[in-house]
C-alpha cells in the first residue's frame, strides 16, 4: 500500500480530539498531520506547512474556527485560500451550520464523528471542484452543489408550479 503524504492540519484547542482525529487519518492512509491549538496557531502552520486539506473546530480560543476560516479566505499573507476545510463542532443548530457555511467551509462535520463520516468528508473536500465564489459578503466554494440542466434565464431560483396552490389544501396539509 502508498501511504498518502498529504500535508494535514488539524486546528483544535482539545488534546483528546487532536489524538483521535489523528488516529482516523492515519488510518486513511493520511500520515502527514499537523496540529495547531487554535486559528492563529492554524495560520502560522498553514503558511509554514501549505496543507491540502484543514480540519478546524468551531469552538476555540482566542480565534475560532470561524475566524480562522474567515481569516483564510481572506487571503492572509502566505496562505492558500483556496484550500479545503472541513469544520467539526458539536453546535449542529442550524444558527451554527449556516455561520460554517457562510465562513467558507467545503464541508461540515457534526461532532462525535465516525471514521465512515470522517473518511466521506476528507474524500469529499479533497475531490471538490466547486467554483470559487469572491464577493464583498462571501468568499469560498460556490455553496450550491448541484446544477439543474436547462437553465433558462435570471429566474432560475423562482419555483415554477404547473396549477396554482389552493390555499384550503395549504390549510390541510399544516394540520396533518
Amino acid at each position: 500500500m502508498v501511504r498518502s503524504r498529504l500535508k494535514i492540519l488539524i486546528v483544535d484547542d482539545e488534546d483528546h480530539m487532536l489524538t483521535i482525529l489523528r488516529t482516523m487519518l492515519n488510518a486513511m492512509e493520511l500520515d502527514s498531520v499537523v496540529e495547531a491549538r487554535d486559528g492563529r496557531g492554524g495560520l502560522v502552520a498553514c503558511q509554514k506547512y501549505d496543507p491540502a486539506l484543514v480540519i478546524t473546530d468551531a469552538r476555540m480560543a482566542p480565534m475560532d474556527g470561524i475566524r480562522f476560516v474567515r481569516a483564510i479566505r481572506g487571503g492572509v499573507s502566505g496562505v492558500n485560500r483556496y484550500v479545503p476545510i472541513l469544520m467539526l463542532t458539536a453546535e449542529t443548530d442550524t444558527e451554527h451550520v449556516i455561520r460554517a457555511r457562510d465562513s467558507g467551509v467545503n464541508a461540515f462535520v457534526a461532532k462525535p464523528v465516525s471514521f465512515n463520516v470522517l473518511r466521506e468528508r476528507v474524500a469529499f473536500a479533497l475531490a471538490d471542484k466547486r467554483p470559487f465564489v469572491d464577493t464583498p459578503a462571501y468568499v469560498g466554494p460556490d455553496r450550491r452543489h448541484g446544477r439543474t440542466p436547462g437553465y433558462s434565464g435570471p429566474e432560475r431560483r423562482r419555483r415554477r408550479t404547473s396549477a396554482p396552490v389552493d390555499s384550503s389544501e395549504m390549510a390541510v396539509a399544516a394540520t396533518g
